[in-house]
């Protein structure tokens, strides 16, 4: 599943390729309160820039666009492992620094393996079919991450505040999750405080093998000396 079109069909219309993102909308007497674009992020290194690794796909702004463009898209299950779909109103970029995101947060959504096709449809429609209500406003977006073991769902938000419970609640009904499942909530302010010290450690391993690895050279220097006297 390999070039720029590796989440899409090989009979989709070039349109909607990732490299080329065109207006999927056909039909404006269907129009979604919200227009949308669908993004993706491919497998990466844990050093890539995260934010030029999300490549935005297309777009729509109504229901006929919607399906045009889901019918073709390859399902979670089949994506590569480490890779996301970001589904986020138009003008919003999939990062937490966006001016809409950054005083909000996610909640997040733990899943068994197969059954992300199944709930990602239902959230979709939605999300496009206003289901959130007064509190859609709220919603920028949601991701499903295709990982080793588990998928995860993350509804993004653009503020902490009390109506981010009644979206929790709302995804509850529209996917009629089982009633164990655990819905977290995570600002993005701790997801930004998280990553900072993950990138810190990593920077003071790498420095510390530096200089392990120079202390290493200058001993061996030293003891080759001292066998040459």
């Amino acid at each position: 599943m390999g070039g720029s079109s590796a989440t899409l069909h090989s009979d989709h219309d070039r349109d909607t390729d990732q490299s080329n993102p065109e207006d999927a909308h056909s039909s404006p007497a269907y129009p979604l309160k919200y227009s949308w674009t669908v993004w993706y992020r491919p497998p990466t290194s844990k050093n890539s820039d995260y934010e030029k690794s999300i490549r935005p796909m297309c777009r729509m702004s109504s229901v006929t666009g919607f399906w045009k463009v889901y019918t073709h898209l390859i399902h979670p299950s089949a994506l590569p492992t480490v890779s996301d779909y970001h589904f986020f109103k138009e003008g919003i970029r999939p990062v937490w620094e966006d001016e809409e995101n950054k005083k909000g947060g996610k909640w997040i959504m733990r899943l068994k393996k197969g059954v992300a096709d199944r709930y990602w449809e239902d959230l979709l429609l939605a999300l496009i079919g206003d289901q959130f209500a007064e509190a859609g406003e709220e919603v920028c977006g949601a991701v499903v991450s295709v990982r080793s073991g588990e998928d995860v769902f993350s509804i993004w938000t653009k503020n902490d505040g009390g109506r981010n419970v009644k979206i929790r609640e709302t995804i509850k009904r529209v996917l009629n999750l089982p009633a164990d499942t655990i819905i977290q909530w995570k600002s993005h302010d701790d997801s930004i405080s998280h990553r900072t010290a993950i990138d810190q450690a990593r920077q003071e391993k790498t420095t510390q093998n530096a200089t392990d690895k120079r202390r290493g050279t200058l001993s061996g220097d030293g003891n080759a000396a001292s066998k040459d006297k």
